[in-house]
């Protein structure tokens, strides 16, 4: 082979490889989100297989940001300190996890909870208090 071709494919698998280095989480959904395509992922409702809903990067990304200027106005919120999930949805769970992430926040998504209201309280309140977190996201009434 020759050796000239050889360093241009190796400067050119370098400068591509090279490229590819994020620093964070946050700069890998940014770059899957502004690729072309975007990629997408499909999410399944709970007990059903067969019908897939279909979310692009760029979706999650641009959904993920405005949510994350608002969790980022909080009065309780303080960056780089964790926010508790609690979702039974998927795209509810995948939405404020990056959400949190883009406003600076460590989010930590909950186990699944108890049937019974106060032992979902109990949980809560534990897990509050052991990850310091002021914050809990959830949606209608799973938790409270």
């Amino acid at each position: 082979m020759d050796e000239g071709r050889s360093l241009s494919i190796h400067t050119v698998a370098k400068t591509f490889f090279a490229m590819l280095t994020y620093e964070t989480l946050q700069d890998v959904l940014q770059h899957r989100a502004k690729s072309d395509p975007p990629g997408r992922l499909l999410l399944y409702p709970l007990g059903n297989t067969s019908c897939p809903t279909e979310i692009t990067y760029t979706r999650l990304y641009e959904e993920a940001q405005r949510l994350s200027l608002t969790i980022r106005s909080l009065d309780k919120f303080q960056t780089g300190h964790p926010v508790l999930l609690h979702f039974d949805d998927h795209w509810d769970a995948i939405l404020l996890f990056w959400s949190v992430l883009l406003a600076g926040g460590l989010p930590v998504l909950s186990s699944p909870l108890s049937n019974v209201e106060d032992d979902r309280r109990k949980h809560i309140q534990a897990l509050s208090s052991l990850l310091e977190s002021l914050i809990c996201f959830t949606i209608g009434n799973q938790v409270i």
